[in-house]
């Protein structure tokens, strides 16, 4: 076939001319009837060809057509813009023509149907528009694809969301083939590039594409095919985007104004004498319609078998446009943030199938807290749709999914399929599934009423929601603002107070288990009355805000079996007769409950009442306690939703302390991140088998406030009667729990807070329990409530998330414990200390290796009295022969250095020590990283991480106490090992690589010593030394024998030396496990003791404990570094050698 043109003018040499001109086909096709069809075929905008387009009137039969007699079919209306793009339809389906002007937006977005839309100006007054079409698509992760239109800067462009988020998924490689095609007609084909978003990967336009030209051009429907593995195939529906506010902002993107006209065209048709059919165009023009307008290739057979549509050569009809179309430019409309809302805080639900809530999650970076808040339906089968606000992001969840669900879903919304893959979560024993687009899927749920959902294989059973309320909740409004919240007008007061005054008044706020917000804020004033009848129980106003609201009650009445009545008056108002209903309960109580508006009650100052019993009881509550509390803010917004208010608090971790004899306390925290505090007092009586009973006060898990009493023996679980008496107050019975863990038994008290209150204003608790204890038991409560962690009870569950502190220095014991693993599974553990005076810290990192010979090294470091030491320790003695080793080691890379080290062996453990360690402490002390090798011993290389092992709260103290000068002694006795002569104990010399001369003496007290090697010694030990400090004088391990505790810092010592008796205030500390004790001044205590023949020793600790040394019969004075010990301090002689 030969294309014809209009006027005898060839398509492809046509002139430009100021009227536009399209391109057309005919296309026919005889059907198996033997009849033929025809239409008309326009270019798209991609410059392709649409599936022919039929007028009404486009079939005929051959067999009955007279011969040379043109046919005509019913008229098509064409249409064609500024850039020559068609579109071609019936003359019906074509709206009226715009008239005069195009107005363009801006401030609009919103959905329409499958759309999302909006269009704003920038920040730099540029108008931008997009558009996102959802089409339905099997094998995406939401069962859709999002095709995205936007103009912006004056270019459209065209991005492909919602594809599979890995390779695995969709196979998507970093060019895809993109193909499409309009109404069924030509095919194109493109690349993308793909690039990854938080929505998940997208198809970005990398070359000019064609396809902005053919969503914006004629046609109804367009086919898009994503050329993964497997393909995505989806269908467009281009009359739903004309229908968007906003198409005419994306139609006419970049362009000053828009031409466009229209005419009619219709297909003429004849039978002619050679069997063949003959086709032609004719256009309407002025007065009826012109010439047959000839294709050069118009004719196809009039018999045969039937075929697909044949086309002829294309001809080229001008349309006269329209002048110029007007494009009238919006205001400008930058997106502005919705208005902010206070945040509804209510929880609840709506039907037997519908639940709501809001909650809030403490993490960083948010203030004050992460709100969330949640709508969750429930089917049947025990599924749960969550749909929610959490913290600023909109989410949708299917919780409560089969244990092996994959994530493959077929969801029924109303009466539309979708096949997607949501992404799974399993938490411990719940899998949940959720989408990737969670806007897109709220807005299908929104729209709908139910919804069914299939989980898994197609034999699934289907799983029902019904979403009618679903978005109708009195919370919805947080998740339409999800994150958009005003800071709230108000703040309660929400700590967990409890406050009580000596006449038994109280305010306290306080909420149950679970946290919710529906707290409870309470006040109690007690009536003042001019007598009191007998039996009748202190007369109490109490106002309560709860769940329930403002209420007032009328406490302490009598029971209800007795005939009164209640009547009450504010100033010179009227009474009020009986105004309420009562209530009794199981104890025979009762109470009244008044309703009166609490701004009336605040017009006065005394509420009188009258209770009339066998003789009338007057009195009067005063209203100002009432109404002056530090929680009547509380009270004044009593149902008002409030956002709680930022947690500051910052609790204490690391301490430890025994403060007192009996008092005792330690915060710390767990593995979990918690923070758990106990303080812990001894009672002054103990039980006649001699054991303590401690009161106890905790914050345990940083949350649970709990106060105790422990017992040293098994309890039931039960309850029992508990009496106690406060000072000098009247004794008080309550029932207390009872519980057992290990080989204590607790009591624990119906309110914690109350206690506490009580407790905290008293100086002495007598407790007895008469089913569990023989004697009473008396706490001396000065100081309980006063040491340096009362914040973190004070503040239990308050505190803010992510922070700790320290106190500061001195403690008597720092003990922090951390493990992490690496390729040889290593395990790290950190101990130091710090002893008061003396100040001599200590750190030391353990390495662990598993192996056949199970050697254990560990890397220590000392300074402090007796120099800078440095030592290798650990178990497998068998590995290291001889009294040295070659010790081979590398700081952060650096280069090897090699030296010769002493062996020392104690028992099955081994030490491994340099020479002089000040130097290479100094140089260790400014690395990261140690690599150590014990050459001819292991060929195993320890790795230590020097970070961390400096990384304490000692290290001022360390580092100042390497850098001391280096003393000496006069005269300087040296080069005596360690050795053990009966029970003394002695050297002099630099041991362990101290970088200073120590001597140092031992001996142990006459209890009785080891039978076996392998038998603890029990006993303690006299030391006297001297170092860099001087002389020290200490005694060590007293507890090692007996079970004893010494309190605090200081501890009362009286002493015999050879029958001449005294008494003083000695030192104390906890070193290590064991107790230490030492003399304030050590040269007077040395100097009295010289010569001594035995020294007793009685130490006032819990229990007290003496100790017995027989210095004369173990010639204690006669050891070779007395000469030291005697001359400690003085100016150096020369150093001589033994």
């Amino acid at each position: 076939m030969v294309a014809q043109v209009l006027s005898g003018q060839d398509a492809r040499s046509q002139e430009p001319r100021g009227d536009g001109a399209a391109e057309v086909r005919i296309a026919a096709q005889r059907l198996e009837d033997g009849e033929v069809r025809f239409g008309l075929r326009v270019r798209d905008g991609s410059g392709g060809w649409v599936e022919p387009i039929t007028p009404r009137a486009h079939r005929f039969d051959p067999a009955t057509v007279s011969i040379g007699r043109w046919l005509v079919s019913s008229p098509l209306t064409l249409e064609v813009d500024g850039a020559a793009r068609g579109r071609l339809a019936r003359s019906d389906q074509f709206e009226p023509f715009a008239a005069g002007e195009t107005t363009l937006v801006s401030g609009l977005e919103g959905w329409y149907g499958d759309a999302r839309y909006s269009a704003f100006h920038d920040a730099g007054g540029d108008l931008v528009t997009s558009a996102s079409l959802y089409s339905a698509t099997v094998g995406t992760p939401d069962g859709e694809l999002r095709t995205t239109i936007t103009c912006q800067n004056g270019e459209i462009s065209v991005s492909i969301g919602g594809l599979p988020g890995h390779l695995s998924d969709g196979a998507l490689t970093q060019r895809t083939l993109v193909a499409w095609s309009v109404d069924h007609g030509t095919q194109h084909r493109e690349h993308r590039a793909v690039t990854s978003r938080a929505s998940g990967p997208e198809l970005v336009e990398s070359t000019e594409s064609r396809l902005p030209r053919a969503l914006l051009g004629g046609g109804s429907q367009l086919a898009l095919v994503i050329g993964t593995t497997p393909e995505l195939t989806t269908n467009i529906d281009l009359d739903a985007l004309r229908a968007l506010p906003v198409y005419d902002n994306l139609r006419h993107c970049g362009s000053d104004g828009a031409r466009s006209g229209r005419t009619e065209l219709r297909i003429r048709a004849q039978v002619r004498a050679d069997e063949r059919i003959e086709f032609a165009v004719q256009q309407r023009i002025a007065g009826g319609w012109s010439d047959n307008i000839l294709p050069r290739a118009r004719v196809i057979a009039a018999f045969g078998e039937a075929t697909d549509w044949l086309s002829s050569t294309p001809v080229s009809v001008r349309v006269e446009l329209n002048p110029p179309q007007g494009i009238i430019l919006p205001d400008t409309v930058v997106r502005q943030a919705p208005k902010p809302i206070t945040p509804v805080m209510r929880n609840g639900y709506r039907t037997a199938s519908l639940a709501y809530g809001v909650y809030t999650q403490d993490v960083e970076g948010y203030y004050p807290t992460k709100l969330n808040s949640v709508v969750v339906a429930f089917s049947a089968q025990g599924l749960q749709l969550v749909v929610g606000c959490l913290g600023d992001e909109r989410r949708v969840s299917l919780s409560g999914a089969p244990s092996d669900a994959t994530g493959d879903l077929t969801l029924t919304i109303d009466d539309r399929q979708l096949i997607a893959g949501w992404s799974v979560s399993r938490d411990e024993d719940r899998v949940s599934l959720s989408p990737v687009d969670s806007e897109r899927t709220i807005q299908q749920l929104r729209e709908a009423q139910s919804l069914s959902i299939k989980v898994g294989s197609d034999s699934a059973a289907p799983v029902s929601f019904d979403l009618v309320d679903l978005f109708a909740t009195p919370v919805q409004a947080n998740i339409d603002q999800c994150g958009n919240y005003v800071d709230p007008e108000w703040q309660p007061v929400i700590n967990r107070l409890f406050v009580e005054n000596d006449l038994g008044e109280y305010y306290r706020v306080s909420y149950p288990e679970d946290n919710d917000y529906l707290r409870s804020s309470q006040v109690r004033v007690i009536a003042i009355v001019d007598t009191r009848p007998p039996g009748v129980d202190p007369i109490n106003l109490v106002m309560t805000c709860s769940s329930q609201g403002l209420t007032f009650h009328v406490w302490g009445l009598p029971e209800l079996g007795q005939t009164h009545t209640l009547s009450l008056h504010l100033g010179d108002g009227d009474w009020y007769g009986e105004p309420v209903s009562f209530y009794s309960y199981e104890d025979g109580s009762t109470i009244a409950e008044f309703r009166i508006a609490l701004d009336r009650l605040k017009q006065d100052k005394m509420l009188q009442f009258v209770l009339v019993l066998d003789r009338p009881v007057r009195g009067s509550f005063d209203l100002t306690n009432l109404l002056g509390t530090p929680i009547q803010t509380n009270f004044d917004n009593c149902g008002r939703d409030y956002w709680p208010p930022e947690r500051t608090y910052v609790p204490v971790v690391a301490a430890e302390q025994q403060s007192s004899r009996q008092l005792r306390y330690r915060a710390h925290e767990n593995e979990d991140g918690t923070i758990s505090t106990s303080v812990q007092l001894t009672a002054i009586a103990v039980l006649e088998d001699e054991r303590a009973v401690l009161l106890g006060a905790h914050c345990l898990s940083s949350s649970a406030l709990q106060l105790e009493l422990a017992v040293p023996q098994i309890l039931e679980p039960g309850e029992v009667e508990v009496t106690l008496t406060i000072d000098d107050r009247p004794a008080h019975t309550n029932t207390w729990n009872t519980a057992t863990w290990r080989a204590s038994g607790f009591l624990h008290p119906p309110s914690n807070a109350q206690l506490m209150a009580q407790l905290r204003r008293a100086s002495v608790l007598t407790v007895e329990v008469p089913e569990l204890l023989t004697v009473p038991l008396i706490f001396q409560l000065s100081g309980m409530f006063e040491t340096p962690v009362q914040g973190n009870l004070d503040e239990c569950g308050f505190y803010k998330p992510g922070e700790v502190r320290t106190l500061p220095l001195p403690l008597n014991l720092y003990e922090v414990q951390a493990a992490y693993e690496t390729d040889r599974d290593l395990g790290v553990v950190r101990f130091w200390e710090r002893i008061p005076r003396r100040t001599m810290p200590e750190t030391s990192t353990l390495e662990q290796h598993h192996r056949e010979d199970v050697l254990s090294i560990g890397l220590a470091m000392f300074c402090g009295s007796y120099g800078a030491r440095l030592s290798i320790y650990g178990a497998g003695a068998h590995v290291l022969l001889g009294d040295h080793v070659e010790v081979e080691w590398s700081a952060d890379g650096e280069t090897t250095q090699r030296d010769s080290w002493n062996v020392e062996r104690s028992g099955a453990s081994v030490t491994v020590s340099p020479p002089r360690a000040r130097a290479i402490i100094a140089m260790w002390r400014q690395a990261s990283d140690l690599e150590l090798q014990l050459v001819g011993a292991s060929s195993d290389i320890h790795r230590f991480d020097l970070e961390a092992m400096f990384d304490i709260p000692v290290i001022d103290t360390f580092d100042a106490c390497l850098a001391m000068q280096i003393p000496s002694q006069s005269p300087p006795v040296t080069g005596i090992p360690s050795t053990t002569s009966g029970e003394l104990t002695f050297a002099a010399g630099f041991l362990g690589g101290s970088s200073w001369l120590i001597s140092h003496l031992r001996i142990r007290d006459r209890g009785a010593a080891p039978v076996r090697a392998d038998e603890q010694d029990t006993r303690s030990s006299l030391n006297i030394g001297c170092g860099r400090a001087g002389l020290d004088l200490w005694m060590s391990d007293l507890d090692a024998a007996e079970s004893t505790l010494i309190y605090g810092d200081s501890v009362a010592v009286s002493w015999t030396i050879d029958g001449r008796s005294r008494s003083d205030t000695w030192n104390a500390w906890t070193q290590s496990l064991s107790y230490g004790i030492s003399p304030v001044d050590d040269r007077a205590f040395y100097e009295a003791l010289k010569g001594a023949r035995t020294l007793t020793i009685r130490v006032e600790s819990d229990p007290p404990i003496s100790k017995t040394y027989e210095l004369a019969k173990h010639d204690f004075w006669g050891t070779p570094v007395q000469p030291n010990l005697d001359a400690c301090g003085d100016e150096p002689a020369s150093i001589q050698s033994r």
